[in-house]
């Protein structure tokens, strides 16, 4: 019995080996970088993204900047950027969160807590790139970016009831159709003021939330029905947008 109840304890743990890996290696293409889960760090805002080693310019090198998470990190990335005098500042970041450290798919494994400070050019246009040494969903690494966004999306405001976010979008995700869109399909696209759009929402019960671009004075309404508020609250599929400001309601009623 002894013998039998270890070798049922070494299968568990192959198959839960073999799943953790197969969660690792799936959607490992580029497009996937806004269907991967990941989430708003409130402290600092910036998103992050697990398995995942952003390219960039380096600023600082992780192995003098251990921090003890990806929101420190973060907040690392943050601090550089206040202190860049002509631009140029950090914008991305690589955090290792791997106790034993994290390799780059060449044979070298870097220290645990390191954290890399990066300036990535084509975040300026939502467009993050990745290190060639990594794939989404197969690095070792932990990575972020603090989103950037256009002076109108700035100079949005808040509405009572919701939570904001700029330089953030829902693309792609919790569209439906409703009786005033501009849009064919199912999208409920929306032509007028912030404050309309958000009248829109707050009126229909299926609304969950809404993204609004102020460049073109157009929003999208965002759930559906049976979608949960909760979900589109947890900011898992979002994606930057320097153009776009993200508005969730912060209750169902």
């Amino acid at each position: 019995m002894l013998m039998d109840f270890a070798v049922v304890t070494a299968l568990l743990l192959a198959l839960l080996s073999c799943q953790a890996a197969a969660l690792r290696l799936s959607g490992t293409s580029q497009t996937d970088l806004r269907h991967k889960s990941r989430q708003l760090l409130q402290a600092g805002t910036c998103i992050n993204v697990p398995y995942t080693n952003l390219g960039g310019n380096l600023l600082v090198v992780g192995a003098v900047n251990l921090q003890t998470s990806s929101a420190a990190c973060c907040q690392s990335c943050w601090s550089q950027l206040k202190q860049a005098a002509n631009g140029g500042g950090c914008n991305a970041w690589v955090w290792c969160g791997q106790p034993a450290g994290c390799s780059n798919g060449f044979g070298t494994v870097y220290p645990y807590q390191q954290c890399t400070l990066k300036f990535q050019p084509s975040l300026q246009a939502a467009q993050p790139t990745l290190n060639q040494t990594s794939k989404y969903g197969t690095s070792d690494f932990t990575s972020g970016w603090i989103p950037t966004w256009s002076n109108a999306v700035d100079q949005t405001p808040s509405l009572p009831g919701y939570s904001r976010y700029t330089g953030v979008d829902y693309a792609g995700f919790f569209d439906y159709s409703c009786p005033n869109s501009i849009a064919t399909g199912n999208y409920c696209q929306l032509s007028g003021t912030l404050q309309t759009v958000g009248q829109s929402c707050s009126a229909d019960p299926t609304c969950r939330a809404f993204v609004y671009s102020p460049s073109k004075n157009t929003g999208w309404l965002k759930g559906g029905a049976g979608v949960d508020l909760a979900t589109v609250q947890s900011l898992n599929f979002a994606a930057p947008n320097p153009d776009a400001v993200l508005y969730i309601k912060a209750s169902s009623s």
